[in-house]
């Protein structure tokens, strides 16, 4: 009689994929989000009683401890938060994540299929860059219209674009793809250049050509000085055309009376950081902390810009240091130092897959820049594609030896 149970969980797995496509595919709809979050909370929990990982194997990661470290400083700070009803708030969160990025670790350990799922986020991609374009064209009713598809948010829209546009760039540049590919690949990195442009976000249009630049860099110096002149060749064309409210949006990014709430934010913030340095005001205490501050500091509005309703710090750093301290902002950093080496191993052992690892790595530093100047990361679906990104880096980075995950049972 067979014991393995290795039967028995292969259907689930099945089930737990396509869902998990489905996912990258449609993420942008937040209830076919909700819906395979619950199918594959379900379907791995199942799994894993059947099939339990041998948790050494994760351990032997780089990134495991630093991660781990980061989770329980986070899970641990949310005790000081001021408000109780945050606390579930901020825990369902953390479940909602951690459930999700292990079943991207549980599902997707063949290195070799990579390119296939980051096609399907891609495919997600273009299907809010239409409806982004749709929007534009027969739902916006004035010329500073900020476009936001599916997300009801401009900035985080903006974010998913620049997360994810490098790789439309990434796979045009790849003489090893074919041209189907490679063609819809530069339309739609064309059209999310355009829509990008629609969604009024400042801060994104800074951190794109971060992303692309790195892009460029990876495939050859040659080709990043083409790629470069090209890009101030066609901006130098399409100057005279470009609308007067763009170029305005554009020149404000440079003056501070153009950003005066923003100022008020971080001087405002810079104070919560002195007066909570070592352990931070508790995780999701931003918006009561900061509305005491508020009442407190007038002396540090900028400009009697009082700066209401503000429910982040539109900087993740000072987010991170407000919430968590200087514990909570050396674990982040340690956690940044052990990703960017993983991320390094990734490339070299990839590097066959041009488009995969420079898209991924241009994205994901095109985002680092964009969360300089937002806090969008509360965004669910913003978030589980980062998470997909990690689980990439965490096996794709892994060392040689550790090509399995060990079961027990």
């Amino acid at each position: 009689m067979d014991n393995n149970p290795k039967g028995k969980s292969e259907p689930l797995k099945k089930v737990m994929l396509i869902f998990m496509g489905i996912f990258l595919v449609f993420f942008p709809v937040k209830l076919v989000t909700y819906i395979c979050y619950l199918v594959l909370a379900i379907l791995l929990v199942i799994s894993l009683v059947k099939k339990p990982i041998e948790i050494k194997s994760l351990m032997k990661n780089p990134i495991f401890f630093p991660a781990l470290a980061m989770f329980f400083w986070s899970l641990l700070s949310i005790l000081w938060t001021p408000e109780i009803g945050t606390w579930v708030e901020e825990i369902e969160k953390d479940l909602y994540f951690i459930v999700f990025f292990a079943s991207v670790l549980f599902l997707l350990k063949d290195t070799e299929k990579y390119k296939f799922w980051v096609k399907l986020a891609l495919i997600g991609l273009a299907f809010s860059l239409v409806f982004g374009l749709y929007e534009h064209l027969f739902i916006a009713t004035r010329a500073r219209y900020r476009v936001a598809s599916f997300f009801g948010n401009p900035n985080i829209f903006a974010a998913v674009i620049v997360l994810l546009v490098p790789l439309l760039l990434a796979l045009f540049l790849d003489a090893k793809e074919k041209w189907k590919l490679r063609l819809p690949a530069i339309v739609f990195f064309i059209l999310g250049i355009f829509v990008l442009t629609q969604t009024m976000t400042r801060s994104a249009w800074i951190a794109l050509p971060v992303g692309l630049i790195i892009v460029f860099l990876l495939r050859n110096w040659k080709v990043a000085v083409t790629g470069i002149t090209i890009f101030v060749l066609v901006i130098s064309l399409i100057y005279p055309i470009i609308p007067g409210h763009l170029i305005s949006r554009a020149e404000s990014i440079f003056n501070p009376e153009d950003n005066t709430a923003r100022i008020t934010i971080w001087r405002i913030s810079a104070k919560m950081i002195a007066d909570n340095l070592i352990i931070g005001s508790g995780r999701g205490s931003f918006k009561p902390v900061y509305d005491e501050y508020s009442d407190l500091y007038p002396e540090l509005y900028f400009q009697r810009s009082r700066a209401p309703n503000i429910n982040h710090s539109h900087n993740l750093f000072i987010q991170i240091l407000i919430e968590m301290g200087l514990v909570g902002f050396s674990l982040f950093l340690l956690l940044i130092y052990f990703l960017v080496k993983s991320s390094v191993s990734f490339f070299k052992k990839n590097r066959g897959s041009y488009w995969l690892v420079a898209g991924i790595f241009g994205g994901l530093a095109s985002l680092f820049v964009h969360l300089q100047f937002h806090f969008t990361v509360f965004n669910r679906s913003l978030t589980m594609i980062i998470l997909f990104f990690l689980a990439l880096i965490f096996w794709g980075g892994k060392p040689e030896e550790e090509t399995e995950i060990e079961t027990t049972g």
